[in-house]
């Protein structure tokens, strides 16, 4: 038995339909109750927006046959012979939990393609008549983190839901007439992804997309990428080669080519035109450059070559540049500097490719719809993931050739660019130039102008099978950099490095012998001093975007002590011990590649290595909030229970006013009664967690231009051998000021304190021996009021977390 919901555009069916005895009861969805209805299978659900979670709500709670089936578009459906039983039967047989069916368009047969764990676009089609099992939909809705407020994407998260925690199956048969509406052609429709009137739609489905690829350890984080192949002592006859396959181009390959030489760059340059064998005067249009040596015509001695395999042999070829760079033969450069900005985007890399943006333009360059393709939904924090929804990447396309000669293009003539875009992402960062540089010509000579649907579902089919392909190698990919320091490693990794660099052993014994400390407050809650003469490193650092410019970056390999040990750890994490600790186990845990300071790219490891260490607390410093690298991201550890916030902050209930609970019994906190704004989060699992601390992150006041607001976390496990083992709390301190106004006075009122971390959390660090003593409590309290939020803000972030719940 199946409960049907239809829209309202398909009332008139809905008689005819509530007489198949397999049908239980039919909801029309309406935005209004004025619809008249007295049959009495038939009833009225009133609901404006059937692709939200409330709708879907409304479904579980109307439901109660083992299947749904929805029907949610406009167009009429017309039920072919025992149309509902065959699908009953194939999700039984299959034991499906989403069955779907080919169908007739406007009488034409219409087939669909096969489900694949790369099937992540959200326009995949699945037909209008999805049969859903109402179990798939009751976990869906009881799951995390899938189940969000989603208001737009609701029925995307639960097709995914469903393709990885339940089955999908397709039917071979055609079962139902649908009339089509949408008559445009192909290549009409292949870009409404970009349109402005769809662009929240689309930021929606890529938070969706993230979180299942989180949940399916799938996810790459925006730091995790290896270092990019030296390529400084590589001889290459020029800088820069464009690559031009063709085949019976006579039209437009010699403006293709002119639109490279026409190029003004400080560096020599090449084009290289691959023609795979064209039978009209392809050749002899290119020949016809034969005087300018910059043009070089390959003829392949292969007959087999896709345009992968035009690529592969260009690139592959002694005279090829550095960089190679793709146009098209049907295509134009924009302006004259479209390759001197490419090669100018790589060296400010390191980059293994760079991808541009174009616009759509008829073949007399007159802007066509949607105008200019930038896809900006490429951001360098979740570029690489989202690609993984998005059927293509951009153009132009360019590589570091000797990356591009290591991984090889795929011998095909579609898909191949996207097949090398998404592995190279995998394992280095790509760049993205945002502006024009590049004109698409449309023309009825274009290979995608107007597809049949068998040619689509081809493309569509091996799209699916490189994201297929893509993400298995993505989870291989992660499962070998999740090496976890467990306590017993990382303090015998502390130790031994210690036993060899003399100077930090020192500076650790230092802590016992010449570190002293002494209590400013208890009540209401405690603040204590530190005089730490060798933190003068940090706290004094010239923190101004010249001087970190200027300066070799000490957490950079090549800039630290020879003594310094590494331990490779946490998703390609660097662990080494910091020789100028405040407490004991005093770590820093560094990307392995330079790169800024962000809490997105460190906020994972730092969840795990608190897991596998309960003795540890783990602290993040914002690039403007005490981290003296604030170029390089990274974030440190010390030994637990050294701070005066852990006790504070100990039992959550007793000092902080409760925001908001989240799916796993994860809370949000607002700790009340402490020097300056703190909002908490406490939950189990690392994944939850991380989603209610990234709430917490996206509520607070940021400065325009910023890519995160300022702020200090802490982070660690209640653990050992209390009931709270598996409990994390992680404090997420706002910032207003990186110094209070204190530290730049020229009078007896100077105090050299700049606030991170574990100053905040109220072990205030004085390398200076006259503020040690005499700092007092009211001016250590003032500090922490003065460089964190105003208690107003702290009410509006309060008000914004009361909302996420």
């Amino acid at each position: 038995m199946i409960d049907l919901f239809l829209t309202e555009e398909n009332a008139g069916n809905a008689l005819a339909w509530a007489d198949e005895p397999i049908v239980r009861r039919i909801f029309i969805i309406t935005a209004n109750s004025s619809l008249s209805l007295s049959y009495p299978k038939i009833e009225q659900l009133v609901e404006t927006h059937i692709t939200s979670i409330d709708f879907l709500r409304h479904v579980k709670k109307l439901a109660s046959a083992p299947y749904v089936l929805l029907h949610l578009s406009p167009q009429q459906l017309t039920l072919r012979y025992r149309c509902l039983e065959r699908m009953v039967q194939a999700a039984k047989a299959m034991q499906s939990d989403l069955t779907y069916a080919d169908r007739y368009d406007n009488g034409r047969p219409h087939p669909v393609i096969d489900y694949q764990l790369g099937s992540l676009r959200n326009d995949f089609d699945f037909g209008n008549l999805q049969l859903y099992s109402t179990a798939i939909i009751n976990r869906f809705l009881s799951s995390a983190p899938l189940c969000g407020s989603w208001p737009l994407g609701a029925l995307y998260a639960l097709r995914l839901y469903a393709s990885y925690f339940g089955r999908i199956h397709h039917l071979r048969e055609f079962l139902y007439d649908s009339a089509e509406t949408d008559l445009r052609r192909s290549g009409e429709k292949q870009f409404d992804y970009v349109d402005p009137r769809n662009e929240a739609t689309q930021k929606e489905y890529e938070a969706i997309c993230t979180q299942f690829l989180k949940a399916t350890g799938h996810y790459l984080p925006p730091h995790l990428y290896e270092p990019l192949p030296s390529d400084d002592n590589a001889a290459y006859a020029v800088e820069a080669s464009v690559i031009i396959p063709v085949y019976n181009r006579e039209r437009t390959i010699k403006d293709a080519i002119n639109s490279v030489l026409s190029q003004q760059a400080t560096f020599p340059f090449n084009v290289i035109v691959v023609d795979n064998h064209s039978t009209d005067g392809t050749g002899a249009a290119i020949d016809s450059f034969k005087s300018d040596a910059r043009v070089i015509h390959l003829v392949p001695s292969r007959t087999d070559l896709g345009i992968g395999g035009c690529w592969d042999m260009a690139v592959r070829d002694s005279r090829c540049g550095r960089y190679a760079i793709q146009l098209d033969s049907d295509d134009l450069y924009s302006d004259t500097d479209t390759i001197q900005r490419i090669v100018d985007k790589f060296r400010s890399g390191p980059y293994a490719m760079v991808i541009g943006s174009y616009r759509m333009v008829n073949f007399q360059l007159e802007t066509l719809p949607p105008g200019l393709i930038s896809h900006a939904e490429w951001t360098d924090n979740n570029g690489r993931n989202n690609a993984l929804r998005i059927n293509g990447l951009g153009a132009p396309r360019a590589f570091l050739t000797s990356v591009i000669r290591a991984e090889g293009f795929p011998n095909t003539s579609y898909g191949e660019d996207y097949a090398v875009g998404l592995s190279l992402s995998r394992r280095w960062p790509i760049g993205r130039i945002f502006d024009e540089l590049y004109l698409c010509r449309r023309w009825d000579g274009n290979s995608d102008a107007d597809l049949s649907i068998e040619q689509i579902n081809k493309h569509n089919l091996y799209k699916d099978s490189l994201r297929t392909q893509e993400m298995q190698a993505r989870r291989q990919y992660l499962l070998s950099f999740r090496n976890s320091v467990k306590e017993y490693a990382l303090r015998e990794f502390y130790n031994n490095q210690l036993r060899v660099w003399p100077e930090a052993a020192n500076r650790v014994d230092d802590l016992t012998t010449q570190v002293v400390q002494r209590t400013l407050q208890a009540e209401p809650f405690a603040l204590r001093v530190q005089h730490n003469a060798a933190r003068i490193v940090s706290t004094g650092a010239n923190i101004s975007q010249a001087a970190i410019t200027q300066r070799p970056c000490f957490l950079c390999k090549e800039n630290r002590p020879q003594e310094q040990l590494v331990l490779q750890c946490l998703d390609y994490m660097e662990l080494l011990v910091n020789p100028f600790p405040i407490l004991p186990l005093h770590l820093t845990v560094a990307q392995h590649h330079h790169s800024p300071q962000n809490l997105d790219a460190l906020l994972g490891p730092m969840l795990n290595l608190v897991a596998d260490n309960a003795e540890v607390v783990a602290f993040y410093n914002g690039a403007r909030c005490g981290a003296s690298a604030p170029d390089h991201a990274h974030f440190q550890t010390v030994e637990k229970g050294h701070t005066p916030i852990e006790d504070y902050c100990a039992d959550l209930q007793a000092h902080g006013t409760l925001l908001c609970s989240l799916v796993g019994d994860t809370r949000i906190y607002r700790i009340d009664g402490y020097a300056c704004p703190v909002f908490a989060v406490e939950g189990m699992a690392n994944d939850l967690v991380g989603e209610a601390i990234e709430k917490v992150v996206a509520a607070l006041p940021k400065e325009a231009g910023r890519d995160e607001p300022d702020m200090n976390v802490l982070l660690w496990n209640k653990g050992e051998n209390s009931e709270d083992y598996d409990t994390t709390i992680c404090l997420i301190i706002p910032r207003a000021k990186h110094r209070p106004a204190c530290y730049y006075a020229t009078d007896a009122s100077q105090r050299i304190i700049s606030p991170g971390a574990l100053d905040m959390a109220g072990l205030l660090v004085a390398p200076r021996r006259a503020d040690y003593d005499n700092l007092t409590a009211t001016e250590a309290s003032q500090i922490l009021a003065e460089v964190g939020i105003s208690q107003d803000e702290a009410l509006c972030v309060s008000e914004k977390l009361k909302a996420a719940e």
